[in-house]
């Protein structure tokens, strides 16, 4: 490898996964997403109900209105709060970048719902894209006197940019996850910019853990991990913060074995340190260790997790849920929430 490719290699700003993030956070905290981003809706729907997703009768109307997978959309159907509609659905399409077929696809979605579920449909869109004068709502068309419109709720991220404060006091869960996605856009290209961001978003969070419970701290965790990737470099250095914030913290992310192995992680490291006799290789054997006890830990944690839902773990599961990576992980504990089978876990 040339060096011009090493620092090619080294300063490549890692991928932020939109589209994966945004459908998971839609899905497990659909709630927190309609009260914080469209609550007039949030406030017909009777959450006493829990509301139902419909992924394999989308993928029917997806291929039946023959519109391309290019952007995230789900679709829930909610009981109403006073009983008028008895049931309502609830179409939501995420955007990450500017489309001028918006209006159009929307409506297409909207109407082959309605006809092909026979159901009354509401389509709404989170636009998170990086233009703040691309705020399309309405699709319409006439001629020969023929007249339709339809006007469709929109989200635009960037304009919560304004209102940061409200983000970062509120006790909505979702607020972490608009967050997050803000200064993802904000600090492309700036990684000491985007650590800072991603420290203060998490310490953010720490600061109200009587508001979330720990399984909602670890999966807001998650979610700001997968909305602003790091380098190795600021990643190691934010990983040994989020432990100190646990630490001090009476609500903890990890369960204690997770500590343990953290803990002996740290011990290993400072006994590199000390061998090497160097303050560098302390550091160094410092943040192995601490990176090493965390993967274990979460391994053992994954591995609780999917006992307690879907009975003994089979030793070849077991065997690829310990190869995982830290982050590999983390993507299979998401998929755990709302997987029905060991299948869809994808190991």
């Amino acid at each position: 490898m040339t060096i011009k490719q090493q620092r090619k290699r080294v300063t490549r700003e890692p991928r932020v996964d939109w589209d994966g993030a945004w459908k998971e956070a839609i899905q497990q905290l659909f709630g927190p997403f309609l009260e914080l981003l469209f609550p007039e809706l949030f406030a017909l729907v009777d959450w006493g109900i829990p509301p139902v997703f419909l992924e394999q009768e989308f993928r029917l109307i997806r291929r039946r209105a023959k519109i391309g997978k290019s952007s995230v959309d789900k679709l829930a159907r909610v009981q109403t709060v006073d009983g008028s509609l008895r049931t309502l659905l609830i179409h939501m399409e995420f955007q990450n970048q500017v489309d001028k077929d918006i209006e159009e696809r929307l409506y297409t979605y909207n109407t082959s719902i309605s006809l092909i579920l026979q159901e009354q449909v509401v389509t709404v869109a989170v636009l998170g894209d990086s233009d703040s004068d691309w705020k399309p709502d309405t699709y319409s068309f006439a001629a020969g006197g023929f007249n339709v419109c339809m006007h469709f709720p929109i989200a635009k991220l960037l304009d919560y940019s304004s209102q940061w404060d409200m983000l970062e006091a509120s006790t909505n869960p979702f607020a972490v996850v608009v967050m997050a996605h803000l200064k993802s856009l904000e600090t492309y290209g700036q990684p000491e910019s985007r650590f800072e961001w991603k420290l203060r978003i998490a310490e953010s969070l720490y600061a109200q853990t009587g508001s979330h419970s720990k399984v909602k701290i670890e999966q807001l965790i998650l979610f700001i991990d997968l909305l602003m990737p790091q380098t190795e470099q600021y990643e190691t250095t934010y990983v040994a913060r989020v432990h100190e914030l646990e630490e001090q913290q009476t609500v903890k992310t990890l369960a204690p074995m997770q500590k343990l192995f953290i803990k002996q992680g740290r011990q290993e490291g400072r006994q590199e340190g000390r061998q090497e006799g160097r303050q560098e290789g302390r550091q160094e054997g410092l943040q192995e260790g601490m990176l090493e006890g965390r993967q274990e830990g979460m391994h053992l944690l994954l591995l609780a997790q999917i006992a307690a839902r879907f009975g003994e773990v089979p030793e070849e599961i077991e065997v690829k849920v310990q190869g995982l990576s830290v982050d590999a992980a983390r993507e299979v504990a998401i998929k755990l929430i709302t997987a029905t089978s060991l299948a869809e876990l994808g190991l």
